[in-house]
């Protein structure tokens, strides 16, 4: 398992009666730089999934911890990224 991670693989679920994907991307201890790597990743792996179904998959995009409130993310400049 930990060798398939390492090569790339990602898992995510989507709750289809939602439309939402929760998934863990760091952990308290992680730096900065590499949450933000984390996320983008996650983004650029959920993209090129739902890409085949519709042509703009994200409405918005809120990262937030276990317990507490979210923070959304500017998704057009995220999109552009990619």
């Amino acid at each position: 398992a930990v060798h398939s991670f390492k090569a790339g693989k990602t898992n995510f679920k989507s709750a289809q009666d939602q439309n939402v994907i929760r998934l863990k991307v760091a952990k308290l201890d992680m730096a900065p730089e590499q949450i933000s790597a984390n996320i983008f990743e996650a983004v650029k792996a959920i993209y090129a999934e739902a890409k085949r179904i519709n042509v703009n998959p994200f409405k918005k995009i809120t990262v937030s911890p276990t317990m507490g409130s979210g923070i959304k993310l500017d998704i057009s400049g995220i999109i552009k990224s990619l």
